[in-house]
């Protein structure tokens, strides 16, 4: 979509929005303060899906290095920690 501001981080993107510039497509935690403060409001909430999380492709089928597998591994713990 064509305009005049074009941004690529999301601090910046709400706070244009909050300046009154436009809206602002960011996940919700980045303007969760200013939501539960009423300066800000979500539009088009149908378009607006839940997102779940980071998700982590590799191949499975061939040697992992070991920094991604640490990755990896850490990435596993900090999930269950998080599982209700």
């Amino acid at each position: 979509m064509p305009g005049r501001l074009t941004l690529d981080d999301s601090d910046l993107m709400v706070q244009a929005a909050m300046d009154g510039i436009g809206i602002a497509y960011v996940p919700e935690p980045f303007a969760q303060d200013e939501l539960d403060s009423g300066k800000l409001v979500i539009v088009l909430p149908d378009w607006s899906q839940p997102f779940p999380g980071l998700m982590l492709y590799y191949p499975a089928n061939r040697h992992t290095p070991s920094a991604l597998r640490a990755f990896i591994d850490l990435l596993k713990e900090a999930n269950r920690r998080q599982a209700p």
